[in-house]
């Protein structure tokens, strides 16, 4: 029988487990990101609720398939805080607002999208939190399945019974080629497609509830420097390098937004055969040009070559109506050598000459990559740098 079945019972200290587990921090971003057919799917015979098998957790090394150990938990009295290998305590000793909490079972819940932020603010870096809340605010989520669950994503897009609940995977064919249809073969890619979990609107307004809270100004900063929209990992970490400020490690470049509409002219109806396109990213362009607009290349959905039939007459479309476009891949971005040609490049597409970085602000620039280019899957697990301590 559960404590509190019949009422409280006291016998010694309250436990945190108790009445009930409300998953938050880094576990609360990993269970944001599994996809709802995924998470119907998932069975675990431990209880957290049960002591014996809380003690079982270190042995597993997750939870549910997916939710690493230790498990990152709301602890609501500090006396019941003690660091384990199973679990790592958030302390919140103020009440939670209507919606800050999402049921999974009667006795297990998980954080919204945005107190998960705010109980991951402390423990990561600012610029993993925006990368974190790019995520959040975009339209894709980044999960590596295991075997049996990307088998029975593959039966369900082949007998076209995927739930219409807004999550669509990404199958990629042997040439590396988008492949719709999940044939045999194909490779369940990391990057699913889905609608935004939040805006920065709700954001602002979820900060502004929590004034004062240990994390929410680290947490408005990097909402300030988020972008919404973002449908790849690629997208937001292109961004982020074009617009965040040279002192701070990027270029400085006035990034309009990212997966713009872009209303079609009559003449370039004619070559794409539709009304509108979306740039990946828009920038400002020289006068007379509507934008400079940058699209990143990702090779699983834009084919092995990086480039497709359609995206070559969307780029003819567009220059017809005056943008000037720039094609970009991972790869140059990633690698710094290439990655310092792109960026004189855009300034020049944009008009005007690129001023070189002084050595002071290459090492900041060293500094910021090395924390912007990482495997985006462990994204949140990463631990903000201690800042050093000043010499009296």
């Amino acid at each position: 029988m559960r404590p509190g079945a019949f009422g409280p019972v006291y016998a010694g200290p309250m436990s945190t487990f108790d009445f009930g587990v409300t998953l938050c921090g880094a576990t609360a971003f990993q269970w944001h990101r599994i996809p709802p057919v995924v998470r119907d799917l998932l069975q675990d015979d431990l209880d957290l609720t049960v002591r014996a098998d809380r003690r079982c957790l270190p042995k597993r090394g997750a939870h549910l398939g997916y939710l690493t150990v230790p498990l990152s938990v709301l602890a609501t009295d500090r006396t019941s805080i003690h660091e384990t290998k199973a679990f790592s305590y958030r302390l919140r000793t103020g009440e939670l607002l209507p919606g800050d909490r999402v049921p999974i079972d009667p006795y297990l819940e998980v954080t919204s999208p945005a107190m998960t932020l705010l109980t991951m603010a402390p423990k990561v870096s600012e610029l993993h939190l925006t990368m974190m809340v790019c995520e959040f605010c975009g339209a894709f989520s980044s999960i590596h399945l295991e075997e049996e669950h990307r088998e029975a994503v593959r039966k369900l897009v082949r007998g076209k019974k995927l739930p219409d609940d807004g999550w669509k995977p990404l199958f990629v064919s042997s040439n590396g080629a988008p492949d719709p249809m999940a044939s045999e073969g194909s490779t369940l890619s990391d990057l699913w497609q889905r609608s935004p979990l939040l805006t920065l609107e709700e954001l602002h307004a979820f900060v502004a509830k929590h004034e004062g809270e240990w994390g929410v100004e680290k947490l408005r900063r990097a909402v300030d420097h988020a972008f919404e929209g973002a449908r790849s990992p690629f997208e937001i970490q292109a961004a982020l390098a074009f617009d965040t400020p040279r002192r701070a490690g990027g270029e400085g470049f006035a990034l309009i937004g990212l997966d713009e509409e872009i209303p079609l002219s009559m003449q370039a109806r004619s070559i794409l055969h539709q009304n509108r396109c979306y740039a990946d990213l828009l920038f400002p362009g020289p006068k007379g040009c509507p934008g400079v607009i940058v699209e990143c290349q990702g090779r699983s959905v834009h084919g092995a070559s990086g480039k497709t039939d359609r995206d070559i007459r969307r780029v003819s479309a567009l220059e017809t109506d005056g943008y000037r476009i720039m094609l970009i891949t991972y790869d140059m971005l990633a690698n710094i050598d290439a990655y310092h040609r792109v960026v004189r490049l855009l300034a020049d597409k944009m008009g005007f000459s690129y001023v070189p970085k002084s050595e002071f602000l290459l090492k900041r620039e060293e500094a910021f990559r090395r924390e912007l280019f990482v495997n985006w899957n462990e994204l949140g697990k990463m631990l903000a740098p201690k800042k050093k301590k000043r010499e009296a």
